[in-house]
């Protein structure tokens, strides 16, 4: 059965954990003149079907650059930062604290890749489709917000 969501606000989350052991802070790394970060936040603040833009991170630095570059930033909890979390607990902690999102689009800080279109396209066929969830090319994943008391659909 197919559903019509006339309006539910759409926030765009970027997990960006400053811990990287391969290379530290590679989020905010210059990339072609502009952080790696900047890449995926740019791409999500031109998305037509996006309200807010959020950089989730455990990093002073990577929230500065963040914040500069027009996100919002959530303070992640060190126990949803660690080498071993999986991205889904910082998920979740994001929607604990937002509650106001019918939708999250979970963006890859790492895709400097991303076009505006790929993430309008996903949160398109979530309001308008019967979809739960939409994985959009080249690595950015949408998650409908569920109660939490149930499974949060995801499609990796």
């Amino acid at each position: 059965m197919s559903r019509t969501v006339e309006y539910s606000k759409v926030a765009a989350l970027i997990l960006a954990r400053g811990g990287s052991k391969g290379v530290p802070l590679k989020n905010i790394k210059n990339l072609c003149g502009h952080p790696l970060i900047a890449w995926a936040i740019n791409a999500c603040t031109k998305a037509k079907g996006v309200d807010d833009v959020w950089v989730s991170t455990d990093s002073d630095l990577i929230a500065e650059e963040a914040r500069k570059c027009g996100a919002l930033v959530h303070q992640r909890a060190p126990y949803t930062a660690t080498d071993e979390a999986p991205s889904m607990l910082g998920v979740r902690e994001f929607i604990q604290a937002h509650p106001e999102y019918e939708f999250i689009g979970l963006v890859q800080a790492t895709s400097p890749m991303i076009l505006p279109e790929f993430v309008d396209s996903a949160v398109e066929k979530m309001k308008c489709g019967d979809w739960d969830s939409a994985l959009v090319p080249p690595q950015s994943m949408l998650i409908q917000r569920i109660d939490l008391e149930d499974k949060i659909g995801l499609v990796s």
